[in-house]
C-alpha cells in the first residue's frame, strides 16, 4: 500500500494481522457453563468489548484454545460468549474444546491490532480491558 501526496509517495503498512506471521492472542476467563436449546454455551469476561472483530460483517472465526491444555483431547463443542446480553456477542461458534469450567482461561488466537483498538471500548459499562504488549 501506498499513499501519494503532494507528489511524494509514502509507503505504507498494515500489521494487523498475517504479514509475517499470527499475531497476538485474547486471553479471557470463563464465568459460566450454560445449556440452552441443545447449545453449550460457555460465557467469558471478554467478548465484544474486547474484541469485536468476529462480530462485524467481515470477521472471521479465530482458533479458541484452553490455557495449559493444548494436547487435551476435545470433548465438545460450545459456543464462546461475552457478558452482553445480545445475541451478536460471540467469540467463537463451534469451537471444539475439552471440558471448560468457570475460572478456566481460554486463548483466543490471531486477534492482530484489532483488539481494543476496533472495538468499542467500555460499552455497556463493562469498564475497560487490560491490553498488554509482551
Amino acid at each position: 500500500l501506498s499513499t501519494v501526496l503532494a507528489g511524494v509517495t509514502t509507503p505504507e503498512l498494515d500489521i494487523g494481522r498475517y504479514v509475517v506471521a499470527d499475531a497476538a492472542v485474547l486471553l479471557t476467563t470463563v464465568l459460566d457453563v450454560k445449556q440452552s436449546r441443545e447449545t453449550t454455551f460457555v460465557v467469558t469476561d471478554s467478548g465484544m468489548r474486547s474484541f469485536v472483530r468476529p462480530m462485524t460483517t467481515w470477521g472471521e472465526q479465530h482458533g479458541v484454545s484452553v490455557l495449559g491444555r493444548a494436547n487435551a483431547e476435545t470433548t465438545e463443542t460450545v459456543t464462546v460468549v461475552g457478558p452482553a446480553c445480545l445475541p451478536a456477542d460471540v467469540l467463537a461458534r463451534d469451537a471444539a474444546l475439552p471440558h471448560v469450567a468457570p475460572g478456566d482461561v481460554l486463548v483466543v488466537h490471531s486477534v492482530g491490532a484489532y483488539g481494543l483498538t476496533l472495538s468499542p471500548i467500555c460499552w455497556g459499562s463493562f469498564g475497560r480491558t487490560d491490553e498488554r504488549f509482551l
